[in-house]
C-alpha cells in the first residue's frame, strides 16, 4: 500500500516501502545528471571548498490526486555558497497568471490549440559562469577523495533559476521568437498569418498555436534542444483548463478547493451563499485572539482568488487585515470564505469564442470610507476578454478620499 510521506534521507529512501521506485528515481536522475555532463571529478584544488548535497524525495501527483511517478532529484545546499565567490545575479522571472489568462482568452477567442510542456531537470542546462565544486552525492561515490568541478547549473544554486531563464531564452530568440516588453516571460512569434504564444514558469510552460501542424513543429523543435514531456493542456500551475469541442475554455481550481478544504477540516461543512456579509455589525462578540492557522488559511484563500476566483477577491482582502492577531471574529469570518467555496468547488471562468472582434473590456468603482478602521476607500477593478475575467484587483486605497467622486477617480486610475 502507497504511504503519502516522503523520505527526508537517503537511509529512509532506502528502506522505505517504496524502496525500488525511490532507488530508480535516483537512478534515474543520475543518468540525467550523467548525459548533461553536469561535473567534472578532480581532486579539490587548494584554497577551495566543495559545497555539500542531498536528496531531495517527491511524489509527483495528477490533478486528481493519482501517483504520476516518482521523482528523486540531486540538490546542492546552496547556503553554503558566498556572494561574489560562488554568486552574483540571482534574479529570475515567472510568467504572471494575469498573462496565462489572458492567452487562454486569447486562445478561446480565436480557436487556438494549446499545448503544455515540462522540461526534465531543466537546471542543469544552465551555463554557470562561476567555479564551483560539489561533494560526491549519497549513494554514487566512487570511494575517493574526488570532487565535483560543476560544468552546468544545478539544483539548489542561488544562480541555477536564472542560468535556466536565459538558456531557454536565448533558444526562443534564436529560432524567431520575440520576447514581451510586458512580461518577460512570455514569448511571441508571428509567420504568415500564424500566431503562436508560449508562457513559461521555470521549467513548466503552456503553448497556444493557431495552426496545429505549426504546434507540432515546435514541439519536435523542443525536443531537439531538451529533454521534454509534451501533454495537452489540462492542468497548469494548479489551474485546470477544459477545452470544449466548441471553442471555450473553462479554467477552475475544484481540486486545489477541496484538498483546502479537508485540510483545515471544512469539507463537511454547511455551504453559504456569500463570502462576506454586507453587514458592517459583527455576528460574535470577543477581543481575546484565537488559536486557528488564520495565516495559512488566508494564504491558501489568496491562492484560489488569484488564481480563478475574483468573486471571493473582497471577502479575502479583508480577511487579509488581521494576519498577526486574529479575534474570533476573523476566524468567523475566513470559515465563511471555506463555506463559500464548499458550495461553488467546481465554479471557475469561462472563456468563448465570438464571431465578431472581442473588445477589453475594464471595469472600476470604488466605495467612501468604507474601512471604518483607517477611513479609507476601497478600490474594485475587474478587466474582461472573450467574456471572461482576465486580471481583478480589490484593496484599499493608500490614502483617505474625501469624496465619492475622489474614490472612484483614484479607482479608475488603477
Amino acid at each position: 500500500m502507497f504511504s503519502s510521506s516522503e523520505p527526508t534521507s537517503f537511509e529512509e529512501a532506502v528502506q522505505s516501502d517504496q524502496k525500488n521506485e525511490w532507488q530508480q528515481a535516483m537512478k534515474n536522475e543520475m543518468q540525467s545528471l550523467c548525459e548533461n555532463q553536469t561535473w567534472q571529478l578532480m581532486d579539490l584544488p587548494p584554497k577551495k571548498k566543495a559545497i555539500p548535497c542531498k536528496w531531495v524525495y517527491k511524489v509527483k501527483t495528477n490533478s486528481d490526486g493519482s501517483i504520476e511517478r516518482y521523482k528523486a532529484r540531486l540538490v546542492i545546499k546552496g547556503y553554503a555558497q558566498k556572494k561574489g565567490v560562488d554568486y552574483d545575479q540571482t534574479f529570475s522571472p515567472v510568467v504572471r497568471n494575469t498573462t496565462v489568462r489572458t492567452l487562454l482568452s486569447i486562445a478561446a477567442s480565436e480557436r487556438m490549440h494549446l499545448m503544455q510542456f515540462d522540461v526534465s531537470t531543466a537546471f542543469l542546462y544552465g551555463d554557470l559562469q562561476e567555479e564551483i565544486y560539489m561533494e560526491q552525492p549519497e549513494g554514487f561515490t566512487d570511494g575517493s577523495a574526488r570532487v565535483c568541478k560543476l560544468k552546468r547549473s544545478l539544483y539548489g544554486l542561488k544562480q541555477a533559476p536564472r542560468c535556466w531563464n536565459t538558456r531557454f531564452g536565448n533558444f526562443l530568440k534564436k529560432i524567431g521568437f520575440k520576447q514581451s516588453d510586458a512580461d518577460p516571460c512570455l514569448f511571441i512569434v508571428e509567420r504568415n498569418m500564424k500566431k503562436l504564444f508560449l508562457a513559461l514558469y521555470v521549467d513548466d510552460g503552456i503553448v497556444m498555436a493557431s495552426d496545429k501542424q505549426e504546434l507540432s513543429e515546435f514541439a519536435d523543435r523542443l525536443k531537439s534542444e531538451f529533454k521534454i514531456i509534451t501533454k495537452p493542456a489540462k492542468y497548469f500551475l494548479g489551474v485546470e483548463i477544459n477545452q470544449k469541442s466548441d471553442g471555450s475554455i473553462k479554467i477552475s481550481q475544484a481540486a486545489y478547493t477541496r484538498k483546502v478544504l479537508d485540510q483545515f477540516g471544512m469539507s463537511n461543512c454547511r455551504p453559504c451563499v456569500t463570502p462576506i456579509i454586507s453587514s458592517e455589525k459583527a455576528e460574535f462578540d470577543g477581543n481575546e485572539p484565537v488559536k486557528f492557522p488564520y495565516r495559512s488559511v488566508v494564504g491558501a484563500l489568496m491562492y484560489s482568488m488569484t488564481g480563478t476566483r475574483p468573486d471571493i477577491a473582497y471577502a479575502v482582502s479583508v480577511a487579509s487585515r488581521n494576519l498577526e492577531n486574529p479575534l474570533h471574529n476573523d476566524v468567523v469570518q475566513v470559515k465563511r470564505i471555506l463555506r463559500y467555496l464548499k458550495g461553488t468547488e467546481d465554479t471557475g471562468i469561462v472563456y468563448r469564442p465570438q464571431q465578431n472582434k472581442n473588445t477589453l473590456l475594464c471595469y472600476s468603482d470604488a466605495d467612501h470610507a468604507g474601512d471604518h478602521t483607517t477611513g479609507r476607500s476601497t478600490t474594485g477593478v475587474v478587466c474582461i476578454y472573450a467574456e471572461g475575467a482576465i486580471s481583478w484587483l480589490s484593496q484599499r486605497q493608500t490614502s483617505v478620499s474625501i469624496s465619492t467622486t475622489e474614490a472612484e477617480v483614484v479607482a479608475a486610475s488603477e
